[in-house]
């Protein structure tokens, strides 16, 4: 690509947790950025996003940024409400993907796994089973988009006590690097799926 491709990381408090990690608790040095040259990454990160206050507050920065593709870290906010299931989630997330595509001229969109809580909302106390249920549901629904990728992180899956902080749902050090890890391969994975359709005749 001749200029450097934009990449947005949206999402919860995840994203801006990661965000400080990445500047203030690595040797820059060492991990200068994600350690990947060809692309420009933006954060926006929000303790409590959800998909509605995503669609309430972030899609113009997302149309004045214009990034190729965007990082989703959305869902467990979500869950957490009241009388929100599972599958209306899944839908709300799938509708919104669609959207980034769609009306702000996403190219591609990785969406990432929510994980399991070790400390249960009192008033969710099947918050575990139904992250279950929501990954499945974005797993299938999200294959036959040929701009989007369902993203299952390596040593996050069913995260233990090691990668989480002591409140039992944000990510310590360890999982943040974890994550640093995912992340970077997600969007290699997102450059070459951006490629490859440049490269496809129309």
């Amino acid at each position: 690509m001749d200029s450097k491709s934009k990449v947005l990381i949206l999402g919860h408090s995840f994203v801006r947790r990661f965000q400080f990690f990445l500047y203030e608790g690595l040797d820059s040095r060492t991990f200068p950025g994600l350690d990947l040259s060809s692309v420009e990454i933006h954060f926006l990160g929000i303790g409590g996003r959800t998909v509605a206050k995503i669609l309430a507050f972030d899609l113009d920065h997302v149309r004045a940024l214009q990034p190729d593709i965007v990082v989703l870290e959305i869902g467990s906010n979500d869950l957490c409400e009241a009388g929100h299931r599972p599958e209306t989630v899944g839908s709300s997330i799938e509708s919104l993907v669609c959207k980034l595509h769609e009306e702000c001229n996403v190219a591609f969109i990785v969406l990432y796994q929510v994980i399991h809580r070790a400390t249960l909302p009192s008033h969710c106390p099947r918050y575990n089973s139904s992250v279950d249920t929501l990954n499945k549901y974005l797993d299938v629904v999200l294959e036959p988009l040929s701009f989007a990728e369902f993203w299952r992180h390596k040593g996050l899956r069913e995260p233990k006590i090691t990668v989480l902080r002591r409140d039992g749902i944000h990510l310590n050090d360890q999982g943040n690097y974890v994550l640093y890890r995912s992340y970077r391969g997600a969007i290699l994975f997102a450059l070459q799926r951006i490629t490859l359709g440049k490269a496809l005749p129309k």
